[in-house]
This record gives structure tokens, sequence and C-alpha cells, in this order.
């Protein structure tokens, strides 16, 4: 069975003008706010690509739930990891220096936990969320139109 990659298409296409919007209005830097962009969307698109056509057909769809949840969770912890280092080197930021820039500004607190390491673990979960729909509505629909023949 043909997977439904016009629909995965389809979603990162809308789901990216939207991030990029946002993006820019976090930023009047545009090419920053692309490469921040960017840094985002190749580890929550590879994240729903691995998701869709690697686990759910050797995990869920054999009905090994158990494994399929250690490994989506181990996904989804390596690419938000992915993004929010890559954001960080973006910035220049270490880990190592995160305490005396924290007791500077508690924007920047607030904007390492909420904005960087939240967004980053949700965004790939979204994205992986999204992509398991559209996998599941597809299948479910070449099933019925299977059995209807």
């Amino acid at each position: 069975m043909q997977p439904p990659r016009i629909f995965y298409i389809g979603f990162l296409v809308v789901f990216s003008l939207f991030w990029m919007l946002f993006k820019i209005g976090g930023t009047a830097n545009f090419p920053r706010a692309l490469l921040s962009f960017a840094i985002d969307m190749v580890p929550s698109v590879a994240a729903m690509m691995i998701t869709t056509e690697l686990l759910l057909p050797k995990y869920v769809y054999q009905k090994k739930y158990g494994p399929f949840g250690l490994t989506y969770a181990a996904v989804i912890l390596i690419a938000g990891g992915l993004s929010i280092w890559g954001q960080l080197a973006m910035s220049g930021i270490t880990i190592s220096n995160y305490s005396e820039r924290a007791a500077r500004s508690n924007h920047f607190f607030y904007w390492f936990w909420s904005d960087l390491i939240l967004v980053s673990f949700f965004l790939v979960f979204m994205t992986t969320a999204a992509g398991t729909a559209i996998r599941f509505a597809y299948d479910r629909v070449k099933a019925l139109q299977h059995v209807e023949q």
C-alpha cells in the first residue's frame, strides 16, 4: 500500500506557513527567523516520517504497543533535543553559561523553559501526532475501499 505522502506534504505546507509566521513574529531579522524555522522543522519532519513510516507498521499495526511507546518517546526526545541544541547553537548559548544568563535576566529564564524547551518537544509531538492521524485515516480509507471491492 502506497503511503499517504501527498497528505503529509499538504499538512507540512500548511503547518510550515503557520510556524514560519510564528517565527517571523518573534524576531524582525528574517534570515534568523528562517534559520530558526529550519532548525525546528527538520527534526520534527524527520520524527514524523520515522513515526508514520517505520514505527506504526512495525509496532502499532503488529499490536506491540509497549515497544512503540518506548521508541516513540525516544524519537520525541531525540528530535526535540536536536531542535533545542540547534536553537542554542544559533544563539551562541551553551548549557554551561545558562546559570549566569538566567541570573541576569528573568526573560532568558522564561524563554529557555517555555519558548525553547517546552515548545521544542511540543512541536515535535504535534507534528508526529498529526502525521499519525493522517496515516491512520489514510489506512482506514484504503481498508474500507478494499472491503467494498
